[in-house]
């Protein structure tokens, strides 16, 4: 009797599960991924608003500046006050006062609430 060379076929069923496990497994990270390319590309969106809104804060001033904004998906709410700086000459009655200005962006994401603070100072 002669020896063939080649693969049985019981060697070819655990090869192949083999396989279909280590596809499977691979196909679980996929969402995943996705899943986090997604929320940074959103809190990416919402910075780039922010730095805008904060900009445009800059530029009409402490005592324009609106409680909120809805933007798009994002709802961003302004909040302000002021800044004490003790034995620093910033507390002069002849200079400025300096505000702190924060900003929270409030967004919806799979069915849950986000937000992230983005904060600037800025003086009067």
């Amino acid at each position: 009797m002669k020896k063939e060379k080649g693969f049985t076929l019981i060697e070819i069923v655990i090869a192949l599960g083999i396989l279909v496990i280590g596809v499977v497994g691979l196909m679980q990270v996929f969402p995943v991924g996705l899943q986090a390319s997604n929320m940074s590309g959103i809190k990416s969106d919402a910075a780039l608003l922010a730095q805008k809104l904060l900009d445009e804060a800059k530029l009409m001033g402490v005592d324009h500046i609106p409680q909120s904004v809805q933007e798009g998906r994002f709802t961003c709410a302004f909040s302000k006050e002021e800044v004490t700086l003790e034995g620093s000459t910033l507390n002069e009655p002849h200079l400025h006062t300096p505000y702190k200005i924060s900003l929270t962006m409030h967004w919806t994401e799979r069915r849950r609430l986000r937000s992230e603070t983005f904060v600037t100072y800025m003086l009067e």
